[in-house]
């Protein structure tokens, strides 16, 4: 149950000091609850990056701010990229992005 109340938490359109201090505290009765009934698991990256979820609710507010969504966006815009595979002289993202979203094309001509 901790870990659905903190994912419940985390995923709430509106957050505030009260809440976030519930979530650090599911999250971490979840971990420790997993290492008590299960002493061989090991904590992997996400179980130590839900750790400072907190931090970042914090600072920035709602997680649904700063999902995935914006990131995979900037993957796909570094993907278009036309370097050739190659180190140096490579245009800027929000140059790149300038061009492609401005004239309706990519400057990728490969």
């Amino acid at each position: 149950m901790y870990l659905v109340t903190a994912i419940r938490i985390a995923s709430s359109r509106v957050i505030d000091n009260k809440y976030i201090n519930m979530y650090e505290t599911c999250i971490t009765g979840y971990l420790e609850g997993l290492k008590n009934l299960y002493p061989d698991a090991s904590i992997k990256p996400n179980h130590h990056l839900s750790l400072h979820l907190g931090d970042f609710m914090q600072k920035f507010g709602p997680v649904h701010t700063y999902q995935t969504f914006v990131f995979e966006q900037l993957n796909y815009l570094m993907q278009q990229m036309p370097t050739n595979k190659k180190h140096g002289d490579v245009p800027s993202i929000s140059k790149h992005y300038e061009q492609t979203y401005t004239t309706g094309r990519s400057t990728n001509t490969a």
